[in-house]
């Protein structure tokens, strides 16, 4: 693992997303975890909450290059998390906005001259399947995963980019992410619940801090998740949430997961962070079990 850089100062771009308020409660000010980050989020939307000495300011992302040159000055990393997912509250979702947003950002990077951009994406990229390295190729199944793939292969031409494809992250996604109530898990004919790639909230934000603070050379994509997959029903039972059960539709995937070897090898990511029990003690410390 690569020696960090001291407070590196990084902009921090959508926090008004699930990802975004998540992290917010993890890093506050981000004097702990080693950066100094200030908040954007879209106008007349709500923000994370408040602590003390943290930074942000109110612009939307679009026709806004030179404000958003002028908010990146003086950074050292830019931190992409503003798009559009299947979670995005409206009916028919945008996808094509997750381009149009990335490359609004990376315009204003290069305006500001920051050296060090992530773009988050998603596991959606691969389709389906079991132990996706980030050199295999992408087969997305669903308009959400071919829009961020089609936002990778824009940024490819742009230098200083690394594009992270995020697994599921507790609090931000289906399962745990609407908070405590009774659940309907779909299961296989062998009895089996999904299993997917996850990681805790504050498992996320240690290991991006230390993306960030490297002061190493970083690879162009890397999956951000823990080292191990886990089932859904494990994560319930963990939680103590009450779910009965029904027959998984044909389409859903058994099994969608990522090798994480690259990141192990970049981060102080640990076997401990893909217990079920560990993911779940996260979320709870930063969300109470409660939907952001």
């Amino acid at each position: 693992m690569a020696p960090f850089a001291p407070h590196r100062r990084v902009l921090v771009l959508g926090s008004n997303s699930r990802i975004g308020r998540l992290l917010a409660r993890v890093w506050g000010n981000g004097t702990h975890y080693g950066v100094l980050p200030h908040w954007q989020h879209r106008p007349l939307q709500a923000s994370f909450p408040a602590e003390p000495n943290v930074n942000t300011t109110e612009i939307s992302l679009l026709n806004n290059e030179m404000k958003l040159a002028s908010l990146a000055s003086g950074m050292d990393a830019m931190l992409v998390l503003a798009g559009v997912t299947p979670s995005s509250k409206t009916s028919n979702p945008d996808y094509k906005l997750n381009v149009i947003l990335a490359q609004a950002a990376l315009s204003a990077a290069v305006r500001a001259n920051v050296k060090r951009v992530f773009l988050i994406s998603t596991a959606a990229v691969y389709g389906t399947g079991s132990g996706w390295i980030e050199s295999m190729l992408t087969r997305p199944s669903s308009s959400y995963g071919t829009s961020k793939l089609a936002m990778e292969q824009m940024a490819k031409a742009y230098e200083g980019v690394t594009v992270l494809r995020l697994g599921n992250v507790a609090g931000a996604d289906q399962l745990l992410g609407p908070g405590r109530r009774d659940v309907i898990l779909d299961v296989f004919a062998d009895g089996r619940s999904p299993k997917r790639s996850y990681i805790g909230p504050t498992a996320m934000g240690r290991v991006l801090a230390e993306l960030i603070c490297s002061r190493d050379p970083l690879p162009n994509c890397i999956n951000v998740a823990a080292p191990e997959p886990v089932d859904m029903a494990e994560l319930l039972k963990a939680a103590d949430i009450r779910f009965s059960t029904r027959p998984a539709p044909p389409d859903l995937p058994a099994s969608l997961t990522l090798d994480t070897s690259l990141l192990q090898s970049l981060t102080s990511l640990h076997a401990k962070d893909a217990h079920p029990q560990n993911i779940v003690s996260d979320w709870l410390s930063i969300t109470g079990g409660r939907p952001l």
